[in-house]
């Protein structure tokens, strides 16, 4: 499908997302769990919160909500900019 082909190509283009993977790393080491248990608690695969971890790609609303409040993040920010700066 050439659809996904693009849509996969686009997500390997896109800067990654810094902060994400800031946050995301931060929180699990606070918490002293890994890649495998966020992907568990969150109901996507390992290799899916690898990318996020590494920045390339960013959850939909809906799972990066659920991610927030897994990892113990209070509230949406409205940028992870600013998330990171408060934890």
């Amino acid at each position: 499908n050439e659809y996904l082909e693009d849509s996969a190509k686009y997500r390997q283009t896109q800067e990654p997302n810094r902060d994400l993977r800031v946050l995301i790393e931060s929180r699990l080491k606070k918490l002293e769990k890994n890649q495998s248990w966020l992907a568990k608690q969150i109901g996507v695969t390992s290799q899916a919160v690898s990318l996020y971890a590494q920045g390339k790609i960013i959850p939909q609303d809906k799972r990066l909500n659920l991610m927030f409040s897994v990892l113990g993040v209070n509230k949406k920010p409205k940028s992870l900019d600013g998330l990171i700066e408060e934890d």
